[in-house]
């Protein structure tokens, strides 16, 4: 009785062992990820207003887990675009896992603040995914434009749109009865 009971209890600690394995981390630096792009482009934003989320995949295409180091906005909290990393927005996010021939998303958006331009501009970021001593990049871009803002206006006075800069109406615009608006040569609503 007492050999049976010694191996049955042997039997328990090597399935104990065994079911308790760690599963390891790839640490190579041959290690290899891939982006789902190289580049987001925002088309067109007016300042103050914000961009729609853009998205992509940080796909992990080896057969063990991988730690990203950090998922990094490299402008910082200074930057106009703001970055999602595993659910958390943040400009840096450290120490992230992602299983073998996994993926992660990154969701980023931009808001572009106003300057003195009338004409379209481009701001610039890049993210920076760095791995077992490598380092990937992925740029951001985005055109900015500044504009006049009417929001639910009632021009109740003749008035005059310029061409400098495109009109930007939200929750309507009303032109009172007797009351003339001019749209000049070139003038863009949107």
């Amino acid at each position: 009785m007492k050999s049976l009971t010694r191996i049955l209890a042997l039997i328990f600690i090597s399935l104990v062992l065994l079911c308790c394995k760690k599963e390891g981390f790839i640490n190579s630096k041959d290690a290899q990820i891939a982006l789902s792009a190289d580049t987001l482009h925002f088309d067109t934003v007016f300042t103050s207003t914000g961009s729609i989320t853009q998205k992509f995949k940080i796909f992990n295409t080896n057969n063990q887990k991988l730690k990203l180091d950090r998922v990094k906005l490299m402008g910082g909290p200074g930057s106009p675009f703001r970055i999602n990393v595993d659910g958390a927005s943040t400009d840096e996010a450290t120490d992230l896992e992602i299983a073998a021939n996994d993926s992660m998303y990154v969701f980023v958006s931009v808001t572009i603040n106003p300057n003195n331009s009338s004409l379209p501009f481009v701001v610039q970021d890049s993210i920076l995914v760095s791995f077992n001593s490598n380092e990937e990049f992925l740029q951001l871009e985005a055109y900015g434009q500044n504009a006049h803002f009417l929001r639910s206006r009632i021009i109740s006075a003749d008035t005059s749109f310029t061409n400098d800069l495109p009109y930007v109406i939200l929750g309507g615009l009303l032109v009172d009865s007797n009351v003339t608006l001019t749209l000049g040569a070139g003038c863009r609503i949107y």
